[in-house]
């Protein structure tokens, strides 16, 4: 390896460490992928003479780490883990603003997480139960309905979504 290979090496180690410094708050297994990457480009350095050389560590880690790295970014949005908010912050935070009374800021937030996540049933139910509250009657049907497809079996979801049935009835 010749002294611009590294020289490029170790500016990829870097911006590793400062990847790792902002990741290491968002999620401890993104942390511990980027690790795993670091050693490898490290291990880049060491004379391959060396018996058992982190070379041969990280050479065998990093394809498992650039998956996990991968799977992550793609399960929980990349953007939205970046500010700190994905779709179970947005879903907690709707929680205590429906808890609060807060229907309006709930909604928003429900929405933001179903289009992050769209097969989540608890959301589509909570969404469901603010529609109801609102007074959106066919709204709160219909989302009643996406979360009973979502997850048949659960006995809340069909509650939440006579409760919306029964409240259009009784306005009309």
């Amino acid at each position: 390896m010749d002294d611009n290979q590294k020289k490029n090496l170790i500016c990829v180690c870097i911006v590793a460490l400062a990847a790792i410094l902002i990741l290491a708050i968002v999620s401890p297994i993104i942390l511990l992928a980027i690790v795993a990457i670091l050693i490898y480009c490290i291990a880049l350095l060491i004379p391959h003479s060396l018996p058992h050389s982190y070379y041969d560590v990280g050479r065998d880690l990093a394809p498992i780490a650039i998956g996990v790295v991968a799977f992550w970014l793609g399960y929980n949005g990349f953007l939205a883990r970046l500010v700190g908010s994905g779709p179970s912050e947005y879903y907690n935070e709707g929680i205590k603003s429906s808890a609060n009374g807060d229907y309006e800021t709930a909604l928003k937030l429900y929405d933001h997480s179903i289009a992050m996540n769209e097969k989540d049933a608890d959301v589509w139910n909570n969404k469901s139960y603010v529609l109801t509250k609102l007074g959106r009657y066919d709204e709160a049907i219909v989302a009643g309905e996406r979360a009973v497809q979502l997850s048949p079996s659960d006995i809340d979801i069909h509650h939440t979504l006579e409760e919306a049935i029964a409240a259009k009835k009784k306005q009309v």
